[in-house]
């Protein structure tokens, strides 16, 4: 993968995905613009982030449902195994396609160069457990994770900007994504304007099929 914009692309072998990508870009910053004095679109959470990308699939013509009764899980009650429906993140259609979508939310710190690969790798493998189980037949099954990386507050610039970048092709060389994109206005971020000790300054979303249809 060859970073040629720092703060915001799109890399992936899926033209679709990579659609849904921007547009959920588009939609944070739209809401920067129309609301600039409240949080970054990306201090909000998980919920927060999965409802940006929804709109943004809406946008590109696709059909979606946030927190859909999906599959069927198992857990212990009285001793005994139970079964209930669990809900997954993300029901999408598009055309004729439907899948699933698992999300989860990690943060890594930028303030020092280091190696994120096994940080990288766990946070991946949880995310595609919780996908796998999700799984209903007849439907493509991705895995997703939301990476904020943060920094301590008075980090310099240049500094975050080559950590990040280090970050991006770790994430991309461990996960081998369908799709990646990323929205890190690092400077903008920097301002604090809300005086965080630790202010997250973007957001990276990696996307990967764990089960096919």
């Amino acid at each position: 993968m060859r970073i040629g914009n720092l703060e915001r692309e799109t890399h992936g072998r899926s033209a679709t995905l990579k659609r849904f990508c921007d547009a959920w870009i588009n939609r944070m910053a739209e809401y920067r613009k129309a609301v600039p004095e409240d949080w970054w679109p990306f201090e909000y959470g998980e919920r927060s982030l999965v409802g940006f990308f929804a709109a943004g699939i809406w946008d590109v013509n696709g059909v979606c449902i946030e927190e859909f009764q999906s599959h069927d899980k198992v857990r212990m009650r009285d001793g005994k195994k139970e079964k209930f429906r669990g809900r997954g993140d993300l029901y999408v259609r598009h055309g004729k396609t439907e899948s699933n979508i698992e999300f989860k939310v990690r943060q890594i710190g930028l303030s020092k160069r280091g190696d994120h690969e096994e940080t990288v790798r766990k946070h991946w493998r949880a995310s595609q457990k919780d996908a796998r189980r999700s799984h209903q037949t007849g439907i493509n099954t991705f895995a997703g994770i939301f990476v904020l990386p943060y920094v301590r507050d008075g980090t310099a610039v240049k500094t975050c900007e080559e950590n990040l970048r280090q970050l991006l092709r770790c994430v991309w060389d461990t996960v081998k994504p369908d799709a990646m994109a990323w929205w890190c206005p690092i400077k903008d971020a920097l301002k604090n304007e809300w005086g965080w000790d630790d202010p997250v300054v973007g957001v990276i979303l990696v996307v990967k099929s764990v089960r096919s249809a």
